[in-house]
């Protein structure tokens, strides 16, 4: 048998649980084998097994979304549309049940506890509206509405060359000499 260890979590990193949850239910089997040659050692059931891998299953979009976000070469304007997506996935689903439920919940919660402060942010709305992978369709449409409007605003407050020659503006807003 191979021999792996288990991962610990760590409250301060992402995803720990995660990684832990998934190195139990990878080792289950051995995990066993070990709880029947120790006294008193609780032992892991095939229910605690199915739960954990319910919760894996809830988890593991936040896992590769933040895994996506923390990329070095991903852009700002990927954070709307990876919360949005999330959101999607921590919907209520007919099959779930009880315990799927409140998982999907407070992780839900948790999000929106985390983002409220950014999801009317002007950078990030622009950004996305600005990024053609995602342009406003990313966005929610009351987001839309506003981002529209910001764009419009910024637009407005510099008058383009009437020549349509923007080399002459952006000089004339910048040091850089094209």
């Amino acid at each position: 048998m191979k021999q792996l260890s288990l991962v610990q979590s760590v409250e301060t990193r992402w995803n720990s649980a995660y990684y832990c949850l998934e190195s139990i239910i990878q080792n289950s089997g051995a995990i066993r084998l070990a709880a029947v040659s120790i006294k008193k050692c609780p032992t892991l059931s095939e229910v605690d097994v199915e739960v954990m891998e319910r919760v894996v299953e809830v988890l593991r979009p936040v896992e590769r979304v933040s895994k996506l976000l923390e990329s070095r070469a991903e852009a700002i304007s990927s954070v709307l549309p990876a919360y949005h997506t999330l959101k999607r996935c921590l919907l209520r689903d007919e099959l779930d049940g009880d315990e799927v439920v409140e998982l999907k919940e407070a992780v839900r919660k948790g999000l929106d506890n985390r983002m409220v402060d950014y999801v009317k942010e002007k950078f990030l709305l622009l950004a996305t509206a600005l990024d053609p992978r995602y342009k406003l369709q990313a966005l929610a449409v009351d987001d839309r509405v506003m981002a529209r409007a910001m764009l419009q605003f910024e637009l407005s407050r510099e008058e383009l060359p009437q020549d349509g020659n923007l080399t002459s503006l952006l000089c004339s807003q910048s040091s850089i000499n094209y």
